[in-house]
């Protein structure tokens, strides 16, 4: 058995973060082999591009990345330039224990997914009348 850091925040809260030029306005996480998040408040972060408050990536090629979400997690008035107003990631999804526990309000994102994202597999452009 291998053995691998692993990474836990508990009970933690992150305000008025910034990323000016990149992703994850508050924790911004690239090839961690685990990282848990466990009853934490996101609030008024802001990511020029993706992930509001969490932007994770998992480029490690074998895609051996883990991002748990436990416990009761706020996540308010969150802004991403781009998608995921709260939570984005990029090739390998979170782990959310029990979405209906997470709290997501407030959260924006100018392009699509106010509250969690990933890269879309399809847009299309539609009007109003369409949706």
């Amino acid at each position: 058995m291998k053995n691998y850091v692993y990474y836990s925040i508990k009970s933690s809260v992150f305000i008025g973060n910034i990323a000016d030029s990149s992703d994850g306005g508050a924790i911004y996480v690239d090839n961690v082999k685990i990282l848990q998040i466990d009853s934490c408040q996101f609030i008024d972060n802001y990511a020029e591009k993706n992930g509001g408050a969490i932007s994770t990536n998992c480029n490690s090629g074998s895609f051996d990345c883990t991002l748990n979400i436990i416990g009761t997690n706020v996540f308010t008035s969150n802004y991403a330039n781009v998608s995921g107003g709260a939570v984005f990631w990029d090739d390998v999804e979170p782990i959310i224990d029990r979405i209906e526990r997470q709290k997501f309000s407030g959260n924006e994102a100018r392009i699509y997914a106010d509250n969690i994202a990933s890269f879309p597999a399809k847009m299309i452009a539609m009007n109003e009348s369409e949706y």
